[in-house]
């Protein structure tokens, strides 16, 4: 009887030994890899998405994202926004993610005017000088590519020296000193000029 009790008592201290040691236990322990992140490992990085990036895991960045970048685990950073898409915030202590290309540029439209012509706005006999002192009127016209006039243009009017001549927003060009200035006409990214002399008036 007692070499059966000292057998059982052995045994069972033996079990005891085994599952103090965890040979019998599948479990990763504390600093085994996981999923989301161990004691010690960093977690998996944050998935792509289709619009908007996964979240990162501890110490991860996010995903790039298809527009707007994923917003990065613990001091992980921001995941990268797509074209046109914001980067992902950062996760504490992280930095933000980069924000997204810019999309491309529309192509140009050209311009519906082909011609800016500018004349002297007078009937009969123009005097083809300005004198100091005094306004003369300008006028433009516009013509696309086929020189059929556009009706519905509005023009800007500037001086290319206003110390010789200035003009108004309605086409009148004064005289202020003796000299030759360019009256420019501008419309929908065309352009076109007169020369005007100014003379003495005396």
């Amino acid at each position: 009887m007692n070499r059966k009790l000292l057998s059982l008592l052995s045994a069972a201290i033996l079990a005891i030994s085994f599952a103090a040691a965890g040979c019998g236990d599948d479990e990763p322990g504390k600093d085994a890899s996981g999923g989301s992140g161990g004691t010690t490992n960093p977690g998996g990085s944050g998935g792509s998405g289709g619009s908007d990036g996964g979240t990162g895991g501890t110490e991860s960045p996010g995903g790039a994202g298809g527009e707007d970048g994923g917003q990065g685990g613990t001091e992980g950073e921001g995941g990268e926004g797509g074209q046109d898409g914001e980067g992902g915030a950062g996760g504490e202590g992280g930095e933000v993610g980069e924000g997204g290309a810019g999309g491309e540029g529309g192509a140009l439209t050209e311009s519906r005017i082909a011609t800016i012509n500018v004349m002297y706005d007078c009937w009969g006999i123009c005097p083809g000088f300005v004198l100091v002192g005094d306004t003369a009127y300008v006028m433009a016209e516009a013509l696309d590519a086929d020189d059929q006039w556009l009706s519905d243009v509005t023009f800007t009017w500037s001086s290319e020296d206003e110390a010789i001549a200035t003009v108004d927003q309605f086409g009148g060009v004064t005289g202020v000193s003796v000299g030759t200035v360019r009256i420019i006409a501008e419309a929908e990214g065309a352009s076109g000029s007169l020369e005007v002399e100014v003379q003495d008036g005396l």
